[in-house]
């Protein structure tokens, strides 16, 4: 398997990764303008430093998000660290493992693992399948493309301390909801 490429970051990419530390962290541009590997990025920074074990991502199908994001992130930690599960029980989920970095001094186990469940979000029934979830954070791709109920429901769903949400978008419109009522 290949492993990732990385160009140098522009000023802006690295403020997203270094300073992403809002409740929601929006990136909206255009598209080629580098903000899905910033976001990808930033998000693994934010998973791996997390106390939490459990995150959601979402995109407009789940093989969206694949093609998109997780095809990356597989690239970029390797198939050791990241492994990507389709229709298991529990729905499609990314299984990331970390090194402990209190290993092995305060902690026995020598690895952290987390779960990103990994949800398609492009209709209602999104909405439902999110629905109950506790999660530490929500990747979002192309969160324009979500209805209205998977936005709240997803947002209600990152109740943890720290919880943080990281969006890519390109607004169709002006009058988005995304667009009025986030950025």
């Amino acid at each position: 398997r290949l492993m990732f490429n990385f160009s140098p970051f522009s000023r802006k990419q690295l403020d997203v990764i270094c300073n992403a530390d809002a409740f929601i962290n929006i990136l909206e541009g255009s598209v080629r303008s580098g903000k899905t590997i910033a976001s990808i990025v930033a998000w693994i920074n934010f998973v791996k430093e997390s106390p939490h074990r459990v995150f959601l991502m979402t995109g407009s199908t789940s093989d969206t998000l694949y093609r998109n994001v997780i095809e990356d992130i597989e690239r970029i930690l390797g198939e050791k660290r990241a492994k990507y599960v389709k229709g298991s029980k529990g729905g499609a989920r990314l299984r990331l493992t970390f090194p402990n970095p209190d290993f092995p001094a305060k902690s026995k186990r020598r690895f952290i693992k987390k779960i990103c469940y990994c949800v398609g979000a492009h209709d209602d029934r999104a909405e439902g399948r999110i629905r109950g979830m506790t999660v530490a954070g929500w990747y979002a791709d192309e969160v324009t493309l979500y209805p209205e109920s998977v936005v709240k429901q997803a947002l209600n769903r990152m109740s943890l301390s720290g919880a943080r949400a990281i969006w890519t978008t390109n607004p169709d419109s002006p009058f988005h909801p995304i667009k009025t009522d986030f950025i």
